[in-house]
Parts: structure tokens; C-alpha cells; sequence
């Protein structure tokens, strides 16, 4: 599952083409209003567009490894949660200053990378 606190644009496109859902933020085109349908206004920092918690609590309850591919705040909560953590920028130097582990990229590519070599 991808998780995005952004709108989506290719990401529905892309993950589609593979069968991977996708939680993001929305924007309905004929009224150019902006639409959070996955937020957690339970959540305590109630500050994301899409609550990247909840996803992985339920990725871990059923059994599955979770990974984290991030870059900025709306990343923190969910790098507390995470198996693996792949930061950068925001997210890398949250991690270091906070003592979660992590593994350091600048492309996707390295993700892949990483993630082929681990298997």
C-alpha cells in the first residue's frame, strides 16, 4: 500500500497498473475543494492530511513487515511505527536527533536497491 499525505496525482496511475492501493488526499475538480478523507482527527497531532499510523498498525496486526519510504514531518509518527525506515532531508535528521533507525536515501532507486539486496 502506498500512503501519501499528498494528492496523488501519479501515484493512483502508477499503483494501479500494479494492483497497490493507495490512501491519499483528494481534489474534487468540479469544485476545486480539497478533500481529507483519510485523516485521524483522534490522532494527538491531528496535523496530517492522511494519518500514516493507522495504515501500518494495521499492516503489523496482520503480520506483514512494514516499510516506510519518507522525506518530511507528516513522516515522524509513522517512523516511530515502521519495521524499516528508509529517510531523507526532514525525516532523516527527525530520525537521528530522535534515535530511530534508519536507512539513509536520495532515489527511490536506492529503496529498491536496499530492499532487493535484504531479500
Amino acid at each position: 500500500m502506498v500512503v501519501s499525505d499528498g494528492f496523488g496525482f501519479y501515484a493512483r496511475e502508477v499503483c494501479a497498473e500494479l494492483g497497490v492501493p493507495v490512501l491519499t488526499n483528494d481534489v474534487d475538480w468540479t469544485t476545486g475543494r480539497l478533500e481529507f478523507p483519510h485523516e485521524d482527527r483522534c490522532c494527538a497531532c491531528s496535523s496530517c492530511g492522511v494519518c500514516k499510523q493507522a495504515p501500518i498498525k494495521d499492516a503489523k496486526y496482520a503480520g506483514r513487515t512494514t516499510v516506510l519510504v519518507g522525506d518530511g514531518a507528516s513522516d515522524y509518527k509513522a517512523a516511530l511505527l515502521a519495521d524499516i525506515v528508509f529517510a531523507k532531508s526532514t525525516l532523516a535528521a527527525w530520525c537521528d536527533r530522535n534515535g530511530i533507525d534508519f536507512v539513509s536515501f536520495s532515489t527511490l532507486r536506492d529503496v529498491l536497491d536496499a530492499l532487493v539486496r535484504a531479500r
